[in-house]
């Protein structure tokens, strides 16, 4: 933090767009020391609940709603004094307007101008291979081993494999994936892919049949909207995804695909054999959800709205 604020000095910097409480703190001082700064707070987490979730087991059961309400409180009253606050759901916009009034609502949408320009070479499970992805982050608690333990149990009837791109949360997790694909002899069945450029990305979704995101009911994804459910959806892929309050809205409004209880891996396989067995249902939801991303849901039709907010900051 403090190579950080050093940094920003030498540069003297018209407007800091930061994205966590420790540099928002480094914001607010770096304001307080040049006036002439604008300083935007980018949030996408529920950070108070995300910080406790690293204590010690002990110490989050003893401490933690002492510690959430401390980093809130923190995060407010800076978010009080800073000159606009960005934010990708409803309720971190209904928490921050009542400390600044300067507040966007911009979800994380995704471009979709490389989907549109790309094309699916073939429909959805029409293969004799069905071919399961997840994109993103890799963690535990974003579903990593109920992916590996999916695939494991899958209907051996079925030839399936799971494509997995994205980036490990820690090395430790590196290790674990590949300590459970060895046990329980996956590798045949799982491809990891690495953390691919965005072009190659896509033309892996665009291959695929089935996006998964079995992220566990950790208080801080109860209200995101991921935006690989957004990705899977300008593929034309289904989606099997956990039933959280957010992501229950999305499929609800958009139709595109099934809601699975949250850390239920017979539940997210049965999901997956209906798809199979009902490939007709699978495409119409892909198209549902292509539609809808075409139409509503892209970076492109919103982000004249960060044009218009920096414009109104500066």
């Amino acid at each position: 933090m403090r190579s950080l604020y050093s940094e920003a000095i030498k540069i003297n910097p018209q407007i800091l767009h930061c994205h966590e409480p420790d540099s928002l703190f480094v914001s607010y001082l770096l304001k307080r020391k040049m006036k002439h700064i604008k300083v935007i707070y980018d949030c996408h987490e529920f950070h108070p609940e995300t910080f406790t979730l690293h204590f010690p087991f002990l110490f989050r059961v003893l401490f933690r709603g002492f510690f959430k309400s401390l980093i809130a409180m923190m995060e407010n009253c800076i978010v009080s004094k800073i000159d606009g606050v960005i934010t990708v759901n409803e309720i971190l916009v209904d928490r921050f307007r009542k400390y600044n009034d300067c507040v966007l609502f911009l979800p994380n949408y995704p471009r979709i101008a490389l989907f549109k320009s790309l094309s699916r070479k073939r429909a959805v499970l029409s293969s004799n291979q069905v071919t399961l992805i997840y994109a993103g982050a890799l963690s535990v608690n974003r579903g990593m081993l109920r992916m590996l333990d999916v695939i494991k149990q899958l209907d051996s009837s079925i030839n399936a494999k799971l494509v997995v791109m994205g980036k490990f949360a820690s090395p430790d997790t590196e290790k674990l994936f590949y300590k459970t694909v060895d046990a329980q002899s996956l590798h045949k069945k799982v491809v990891y892919k690495g953390n691919l450029p965005w072009e190659e990305a896509v033309q892996n979704l665009l291959e695929a049949d089935i996006g998964l995101f079995l992220v566990s009911n950790n208080k801080r994804y109860l209200w995101g909207e991921p935006v690989k459910y957004f990705e899977y959806s300008a593929a034309g892929l289904p989606v099997i995804i956990t039933d959280l309050p957010a992501k229950r809205k999305l499929i609800k409004k958009n139709k595109n695909g099934l809601l699975v209880p949250p850390n239920n891996v017979n539940e997210a396989i049965k999901a997956i054999m209906y798809l199979i067995k009902n490939p007709e249902d699978a495409k119409k939801m892909a198209e549902n959800g292509k539609n809808k991303i075409f139409q509503e849901y892209s970076w492109e039709s919103i982000e004249q709205r960060l044009i218009n907010f920096y414009a109104q900051i500066s």
